[in-house]
């Protein structure tokens, strides 16, 4: 697990809790993470306390996504991190009893982006003929409509249809020019993203 020498510097600072005080610290911080409390001022708040709350809070977070046990996690302190087996051992048996918690909480947190999900789009084509004085002109004009789910104004409760959803419509409408460019990053995003997976 990479997690850059300033996170490994805050997970360090574990050694100089007293080791009576970090099954409390421990727990409290994974409590904290998840969100079922406030994270209180300890009384390992003194020497490097904080400092240890926030690499326990990473480190338990990136194992979570990492989708380490706690053998795997009680290993990795051990191995990279010198914070003393006992410690990691009571870090390794906290995280053990949340993991499910924190695997569930995470997952609910990469569904609720704020960016708007598209579920569905609508579009037709115009060609408009127009004659005037000076001439007659000829353009295609294209009308698109992109239904969108999620994102910050669902949440917020600001977007409810009669069904209880939260599906919104954006409609706007382009030129043939604008069109082609607009399928043309699209494209390229495609390409992005199947570079990605692979």
């Amino acid at each position: 697990m990479e997690l850059g020498d300033r996170a490994a510097e805050h997970i360090s600072r574990c050694k100089e809790v007293r080791d009576d005080e970090f099954a409390m610290l421990a727990g409290a911080t994974l409590e904290a993470v998840l969100g079922v409390s406030a994270l209180e001022d300890s009384s390992a708040a003194g020497i490097g306390g904080w400092e240890a709350e926030a690499g326990i809070a990473l480190l338990v977070v990136e194992a979570a996504k990492g989708g380490l046990s706690g053998e795997d996690l009680e290993a990795l302190m051990n191995e990279e991190f010198d914070i003393g087996a006992a410690k990691a051992k009571i870090l390794a048996d906290v995280y053990a009893l949340n993991k499910s918690k924190l695997t569930d909480s995470l997952v609910v947190h990469a569904r609720a982006s704020p960016v708007a999900r598209l579920v569905d789009v609508k579009w037709r084509a115009d060609h408009i003929i127009s004659s005037s004085e000076n001439g007659a002109s000829q353009s295609n004009q294209f009308h698109v409509t992109w239904k969108t789910t999620g994102g910050a104004a669902e949440r917020a409760g600001l977007l409810r249809d009669a069904t209880g959803g939260g599906d919104e419509e954006i409609k706007f409408t382009c030129t043939l020019e604008q069109m082609q460019h607009l399928t043309g990053k699209l494209r390229d995003a495609c390409r992005a993203a199947e570079k990605y997976a692979s």
